[in-house]
């Protein structure tokens, strides 16, 4: 019956919730190990999933990722979904079809590693901004975000030593996940 899947999926939403927020709270330890990161830029973008049909077709997909990248030490899972949130909220900003743009770059001084997804969505309002990371805020409907990804993302990112932000201008979003000196010898 309706009433028995609504259960059920409030259920599973509620489970995803307390996962997360064990997460954010008590992050699990995970074997760093070398990774390619632009491998993992193209795997996430295989097992993209789109929330509206024919949104697939609608969205041009754009790779610049960096030839000369060097393989990283992370903790591979913990990335790899980072990356899934950054591209789930791209997906979600552009229902209607647009550009999604997946670059990497590699800084040879800095020994800087960075990772950039942009959308040509319609962009984040200053106040949301400012509150993008919070934990539960969600620029989403009621009942479609829990507005932990974001949050888990930055924490992720920040226990690897490095940086997410949000550059969101009118008219396209972009995060930028930064890292430092964790680059394989």
């Amino acid at each position: 019956s309706a009433n028995l899947e609504r259960i059920n999926r409030n259920a599973w939403r509620m489970a995803k919730i307390v996962r997360s927020l064990v997460e954010i709270t008590r992050p699990s330890v995970q074997p760093s190990i070398t990774t390619d990161l632009n491998a993992l830029l193209q795997q996430a973008l295989e097992n993209m999933t789109y929330r509206e049909e024919g949104q697939q077709e609608a969205i041009q997909i754009v790779r610049q990722l960096d030839a000369k990248l060097p393989e990283v030490i992370c903790q591979r899972a913990g990335i790899l979904q980072v990356i899934n949130s950054l591209l789930s909220n791209a997906v979600d900003a552009m229902l209607e079809g647009g550009v999604l743009t997946v670059r990497s770059s590699y800084q040879r001084g800095t020994r800087r590693v960075s990772i950039e997804i942009e959308d040509s969505g319609g962009g984040l309002s200053k106040e949301d901004r400012k509150r993008i990371f919070d934990p539960f805020f969600t620029t989403k409907p009621v009942g479609e975000g829990t507005g932990l990804g974001l949050s888990l993302a930055r924490s992720i990112v920040q226990a690897h030593g490095g940086q997410l932000k949000v550059v969101s201008p009118p008219g396209s979003g972009q995060f930028s996940v930064s890292r430092y000196r964790r680059t394989a010898p």
